[in-house]
């Protein structure tokens, strides 16, 4: 299987090795939901997918934080 992904940022090919130590398909598919693989993109989509990738992980932290506050302290 072929662990890596190629993005065309400001008409220049980046290759990325995903790693053989991860889930490459789950990463993949994480990396496409804000990224075109198939067109060039420029540096404000670079900074859109950031920032919305960085907005999901802050909900899944606040849920984390949430789910966590309501566990038995143990001492």
């Amino acid at each position: 299987m072929d662990n890596s992904i190629t993005f065309h940022i400001r008409n220049e090919a980046y290759t990325v090795n995903l790693g053989d130590d991860i889930d490459a398909p789950l990463l993949r598919k994480e990396l496409l939901k804000f990224l075109n693989e198939d067109r060039n993109v420029d540096t404000k989509d670079l900074l859109t997918a950031y920032i919305r990738k960085s907005q999901e992980l802050l909900q899944y932290k606040k849920e984390i934080s949430r789910l966590s506050s309501k566990l038995p302290d143990v001492d």
